[in-house]
């Protein structure tokens, strides 16, 4: 059987596709997946790994089983984008009829500067009205998603933040702030009854996970909210307080304050009964989400790689670490 690296190679040719194809294959590596750019699609592809308890690709079974809820899950937020998983048979063909020794993820290939992170690249801005068609997405679906009332949402907060300061106090490099550290305790501490208000109030929902700029596409007039975590239901399950402080975090992180601010606003208003949400917790989730890029980034940096690229994840740590920091709360 083929190894996945003999699958990857297979199907960077065009030959492996049933479509007519662009005539180079291009393939994104990713810490989890590869996707092949094919010109009319998009597929991708999991890696045979396993992170601890947090991700588990490590067999084909799982791997098909993660596929077909990424599709399932994603069709939430991009139901155009996301069109089915694919087999790989044994010589490496994309085949529905064959014996499977991968499964792909077949999505609609966008235009990539319809990519909100590569517009802001490109552009070095985001239209406001963008951010407000975006912030009313969120909202709507939101409103519309999976609640989850027996699920404790202080008891997830506070172990994320403790599994973050255990994991990152190892981390040689890592800016650590014992200050920051104290704050978001007393702040867990002294706020407990919200979270249980939060609780009852209905206001936890299988979110997204992971909604950033460079998950949204802007194509035509619609507003794409692709790649949601797929593997891992915890990660998912939030209070929409956090899932919305996410996208504020990202905006804040690229400088554009103003368009945080608009986003938040635009989502509160939307939601109508979060007007009244002290801007304190908005601020300890930003800080939260900071602090989880700080970790990512900073663990990237401790692989076998150039000196440069380890100097530039070190500085991207920093400049997150800077910004968790500076959130009042």
């Amino acid at each position: 059987m083929l190894s996945q690296k003999e699958v990857v190679n297979k199907l960077l040719d065009p030959a492996s596709y049933p479509h007519e194809t662009e005539s180079e294959i291009k393939v994104i590596e990713t810490n989890g997946n590869w996707v092949f750019l094919t010109g009319l699609f998009a597929y991708k592809m999991k890696k045979s790994i396993k992170f601890g308890d947090v991700l588990d690709f490590s067999t084909l079974e799982k791997r098909r089983i993660v596929c077909e809820n990424e599709i399932v899950l994603n069709t939430r937020l991009a139901p155009s984008i996301y069109l089915g998983v694919e087999m790989v048979d044994e010589i490496g063909k994309i085949n529905p009829k064959g014996n499977p020794i991968e499964y792909l993820v077949k999505m609609k290939q966008l235009p990539q500067d319809s990519l909100l992170s590569n517009k802001l690249k490109e552009l070095g801005k985001i239209e406001e009205n963008t951010i407000r068609k975006i912030a009313k997405t969120v909202a709507e679906f939101h409103k519309s998603n999976v609640i989850y009332p027996e699920f404790s949402i202080y008891d997830s907060i506070y172990e994320k933040w403790d599994e973050n300061f255990r994991t990152t106090r190892k981390y040689p490099n890592f800016p650590y702030d014992k200050e920051l550290e104290e704050r978001v305790y007393k702040f867990l501490e002294n706020n407990k009854d919200f979270w249980e208000k939060r609780k009852n109030l209905n206001k936890i929902v299988d979110g997204h996970g992971d909604l950033i700029l460079a998950n949204i596409f802007e194509y035509e007039t619609e507003i794409l909210i692709f790649d949601c975590i797929e593997f891992n239901e915890m990660l998912r399950l939030q209070d929409i307080l956090e899932e919305v402080s996410f996208l504020a975090m990202d905006l804040d992180y690229f400088g554009f304050n103003t368009l945080s601010d608009l986003y938040l606003q635009t989502y509160l208003e939307t939601m109508k009964d979060e007007m009244n949400i002290s801007s304190s917790f908005i601020q300890f989730y930003k800080s939260y989400r900071a602090y989880v890029r700080a970790k990512v980034y900073c663990s990237l940096s401790l692989q076998d790689i150039l000196e440069k690229e380890k100097t530039q994840l070190i500085q991207t740590t920093k400049k997150y670490m800077k910004l968790a920091i500076s959130y009042e709360f």
